[in-house]
């Protein structure tokens, strides 16, 4: 499997129309992953996804069959970090993207993404589905 590094998209170019967020916005290169992993949210419960790519800031997902509002609140588990907060900041039929409430720490991340792309080809696992008390609806 090869890995790339998409390169982030240059920030537009400041007027007094551009949002200053917007400048932020994927100023930050994404890595490419594949990871089966949980998302859970209050309005579906918790479902299965495969993140695409990643960076300490947000994630982007794929899955069938929900379609979240921008700005709603989800929890997405990830090996080593456990469950982490985001919004939903876009989403199109079967994939969204998401901003961490607090980012990756930046001497964790490496280590995550090295775990996530050589140890998780069946993540989660039986036992990890079992302790995750925050995915209580999920059947393995």
């Amino acid at each position: 499997m090869i890995f790339r590094r998409r390169k982030a998209a240059p920030p537009p170019t400041p007027s007094k129309d551009v949002d200053l967020r917007e400048l932020a916005r994927r100023t930050v290169a994404r890595d490419t992953i594949e990871l089966q992993t949980l998302v859970r949210s209050d309005a579906f419960g918790t479902v299965r996804a495969r993140l695409a790519d990643m960076s300490p800031y947000g994630c982007q997902a794929r899955l069938a069959g929900t379609l979240w509002e921008q700005g709603e609140r989800i929890f997405v588990l990830l090996p080593l970090v456990g469950e982490i907060e985001a919004r939903i900041m876009w989403g199109l039929k079967g994939i969204f993207g998401c901003k961490f409430d607090n980012p990756i720490d930046a001497d964790i991340y490496p280590t995550l993404l090295a775990t996530i792309r050589t140890n998780c080809l069946d993540w989660p696992d039986e036992e990890t589905l079992r302790s995750v008390s925050p995915f209580p609806n999920l059947k393995p």
